[in-house]
């Protein structure tokens, strides 16, 4: 099923080793974050919905030619809209294995979808303001979700549960990751710290 193709104007590529491609639209309220194999790409907007892209063939093979190019446009064709959040989504990650999405929301609340049908497979429910940062470990078993709430989550991708809160910051959680291993857990905050986490206990 397709949505339509939407025009979007390219203002950088960022690339990561550890999480793939992310294109900025010229458009503030979109951000899209291509999958590992670089095909597909989830955009997030104020309208509180998820889209996959198809990305143009011309664009596969010649991605990284897009390096700070400041007007290049380009259209993507919405194939799939993750529907279940009540606000706006304010971040979104693909699986390492790219079996997997994540958003979080300004609902409170960070959901798992399935990347090849869209459907919802567990809404993360725990924090008690806006979920404004998510990650995937490197493995793709757990995720991380940052908040408002001065916290951040870690949770199980399997089974939806959530295996620890990590309380020390005295400010929003703007920024989570994960090191290369896995082992250890990177959040940034609001409050001019960063704080090191054990991934395994917490």
């Amino acid at each position: 099923m397709t949505y339509g193709t939407h025009k979007l104007l390219l203002l950088i590529l960022a690339c990561s080793m550890t999480t793939g491609l992310s294109v900025h639209g010229m458009e503030q309220e979109q951000i899209t974050c291509l999958r590992p194999d670089n095909v597909m790409a989830v955009s997030d907007t104020q309208t509180m919905l998820n889209y996959f892209w198809q990305l143009p063939q011309e664009l596969r093979y010649a991605i990284f030619l897009l390096f700070l190019e400041s007007s290049l446009s380009y259209n993507f064709t919405c194939f799939q809209v993750l529907e279940g959040h009540t606000d706006i989504v304010t971040s979104a990650a693909y699986s390492p294995d790219g079996n997997t999405v994540l958003t979080g929301s300004k609902d409170y609340t960070a959901c798992l979808w399935d990347a090849t049908t869209g459907k919802q497979l567990h809404l993360l429910t725990g924090h008690t303001d806006w979920v404004y940062s998510v990650a995937y470990s490197p493995d793709s078993k757990t995720v991380l979700t940052g908040s408002m709430d001065k916290t951040a989550c870690l949770w199980d991708v399997t089974t939806g549960k959530q295996l620890h809160t990590l309380k020390g910051h005295t400010d929003m959680v703007q920024s989570v990751a994960y090191s290369p291993d896995g082992k250890t857990i990177l959040t940034g905050s609001v409050d001019k710290t960063a704080c090191l986490w054990d991934a395994t206990t917490g």
